[in-house]
């Protein structure tokens, strides 16, 4: 089961696709991943919905929660490996060896490390040096009454700066996920809203 959007791609992308009976909603692609039952909300997670599938492993970061689940998994004698969250450009070359190290495919991982590096290379290389940077602020909605603005310390905050914008989540001093208001919104004053 797993339960990241990214650790899935990884997993289908080093040809382990078939080995996985679950997902959670973090989960958009590849296609043959999002026709698989979800688990629910891997930072919401519920025991009960992870075990109905029987696995003989369970990937996740450090973002799934709640720990006591996690536990739980664990007490029913359920492998739970929890990689580090990466928060940098340079962090997804290492998600991906530990993903194909984990399951035993080292060279296939350092496959795919190098042609991801050489994707991201293509698209900073790809970044307009313009004179000022847009202002961007990455919302995360599941709902209208689930509302974030992503801050520092976020991925997105990775990709924000790596296309060459500034991003005004980190820069109001937001760490991490906070929930977003309309005033917020307009105190930071961004070009972009991803």
């Amino acid at each position: 089961v797993s339960l990241n959007g990214d650790l899935t791609e990884i997993l289908f992308d080093l040809g382990f696709g078939a080995n996985v009976v679950a997902i959670d909603v973090t989960t958009t692609y590849p296609e043959e991943a999002v026709a698989l039952p979800m688990v629910g909300f891997g930072q919401m997670l519920a025991p009960e919905g992870v075990l109905a599938f029987g696995p003989t492993l369970v990937i996740g970061d450090q973002q799934i929660g709640p720990p006591e689940t996690v536990q739980q998994l664990r007490d029913a004698g359920v492998p739970v490996v929890i990689l580090e969250t990466q928060t940098t450009l340079g962090g997804i070359q290492k998600k991906i060896r530990d993903v194909a190290s984990i399951v035993d495919a080292p060279d296939a991982g350092q496959a795919l490390a190098e042609r991801v590096q050489g994707e991201i290379d293509a698209a900073l290389a790809l970044v307009p040096s313009a004179e000022a940077a847009p202002k961007v602020a990455y919302v995360y909605a599941r709902g209208p009454q689930t509302l974030f603005l992503f801050g520092g310390g976020m991925p997105t905050q990775a990709m924000i700066e790596g296309a060459g914008a500034v991003d005004v989540g980190a820069g109001a001093g937001v760490f991490g996920p906070a929930p977003l208001t309309p005033e917020a919104l307009i105190g930071a004053a961004p070009d972009v809203i991803v």
